[in-house]
Order: C-alpha cells, then structure tokens, then sequence
C-alpha cells in the first residue's frame, strides 16, 4: 500500500542501509512484507544506530587502535557490532597510555646511558693505570686591552686562583709569573686533559673571578689564543727561574720580542697579523 511504501521508504532513508542480495529475503521476513523485486526495501538483518556508529568512531580516533586480522573478530563481540569485513572496527585490545609510553622510553635511555658511562670510566682507569708521562709545558697568554692590565697588587691573589685552577684539572703548577699584560704559567701536564682545554678552564674562570670581584672597571677579558712550549726534565729549574725573574727580565726587553724569540727558539712558523696585541 502506499502508506507501507512510505514507511519502507522511511526506514531505507533514516537508517541509509544497503543490502547485498542474499541477505534481502531475511529483511522481509523480519517485516513481514511482500513486495516485487523492484520495491523490496534494502536494509541490514541487524542495525547499527546512528549513536552507536558516532560511539564506534570516537573510540577508534580515540584510541588510535589497530588491530590483527585475528583480533577483529574478538572486537566485533566486544562492541557488539555485526558489519562487513570492510567495516570492521580497527582496535587493538589493550593499548599503552602515551605517558607510560613517553616513561618507559626515558628509561630506557636513562639505562643506556649509565652503561656508557661505567663503560667510559673503566675505560679511562684501565688507561691511566697503566700510563706513564713525564710532560712539562709553558704557557703563555696576553691580557685584552690595556685598561684591563693586571696590577701588581692583585698578582698574588690571582696566581693562587690559576693555580688551583690548574690543580683541579690535575696538572702540577711548577711555576707562575708574568707582566701587566702577560702571563707565564709552567705545568707538569696531566695527559687526560688536553693543553687547549687547560688554556679554556684558566681563562674562563679568571674572566669570571675577576669580573665578580669587581677588581677593575673595565670587563676583564684575556686575548684570544696562547703559546705552549714543551720542555724537558733536565730544563725544569732553567725555566722556573726563567719565569721568576720576569720582572728583571722586562726591565730591558718587551713582551713582542720575547715572545717571538721564543716562536723562532722552538721552530715555530708565525705571521704578525696572528700574534697577540702587543702594548709595548
């Protein structure tokens, strides 16, 4: 009847179901209707409301779940949903919450790298348990600017600051003097620190020490780059007295000319435009 076709056709309409031919007579039966081919109402034995497609969708994007070709079936039962293969949720039947997640990575990593480490210091003890050197090497370096020269007053105070510098990285200070605008320092090298990083330690922290401290107006800053020279067991007490008498010494000769003797003493090669800033 036409009130029957209108209220098939209500149900195709809200419910927006489609049926594959074989499962068209089990549709009829359940309505109990006769109709001709052409106006059999195509729906689904069992339907899925509109509510509980929305639930199905939110718990998937909620989740993010995949599932095995295996576990479909088990999370059909579990959401009670009877659909086409196609159709099937995609879920996983427990899934790892993202801060567990982040937390047992972090772990991991944390686990890696305490390994490293006792790895790295069992390395390093093997080493220098075995390790004999006898290594003595002179530093020389400039003060930046001349406002920023060291004043004899302060000498004292800041040759005990590099030198506990220098033996909280484990060398032997031997010897330290300088000028207002240089300083000497001889060490007896320790060969797990290399003589760069020494020369970067001393001038970071004096930079620092003398900046806090206030000592002059100016910011405190030492001149990029640094002499190393290397000397033998035989030349120590040579080179402390060396150091000592430095004020004597400049009485009559200018850090330029020292320092460049000393480049051409060693061998080394060197162009003016790359040594320090002379204030002769």
């Amino acid at each position: 009847s036409p009130l029957l076709h209108r209220s098939n056709l209500f149900v195709e309409n809200k419910h927006n179901i489609t049926l594959a031919p074989a499962e068209q007579p089990t549709c009829r039966k359940i309505h109990n209707i006769t109709l001709a081919p052409a106006e059999q109402p195509l729906c689904r034995k069992n339907i899925i409301s509109p509510l509980l497609q929305r639930s199905n969708l939110f718990v998937e994007k909620k989740h993010n779940i995949i599932l095995a070709p295996s576990e479909q079936s088990v999370c059909t039962k579990t959401h009670n949903i009877t659909t086409a293969q196609a159709e099937q949720p995609i879920c996983r039947k427990r899934t790892t919450p993202p801060l567990l997640q982040r937390s047992n990575l972090f772990v991991d990593n944390l686990q890696i790298i305490i390994i490293v480490i006792f790895v790295i210091n069992n390395y390093n003890r093997t080493i220098m348990s075995n390790t004999f050197t006898q290594l003595y090497i002179q530093l020389v370096f400039a003060v930046k600017k001349r406002q920023n020269f060291i004043q004899p007053a302060l000498e004292d105070e800041l040759y005990k600051y590099i030198t506990a510098v220098v033996q909280n990285d484990k060398h032997k200070m031997l010897a330290i003097n300088g000028m207002p605008d240089h300083i000497h320092i001889f060490v007896g090298l320790n060969p797990a620190i290399a003589i760069a990083d020494l020369v970067k330690d001393i001038k970071r922290a004096t930079n620092n020490w003398m900046n806090d401290k206030e000592f002059i107006k100016e910011k405190f800053e030492w001149q990029t780059g640094y002499g190393a020279f290397s000397y033998g067991k035989s030349q120590i007490d040579q080179v402390c007295k060396y150091i000592a008498n430095q004020k004597q010494h400049h009485a009559t000769q200018s850090f330029k000319t020292e320092y460049t003797n000393l480049l051409t003493l060693f061998g080394v090669a060197f162009k003016d435009e790359y040594l320090f800033e002379f204030y002769d």
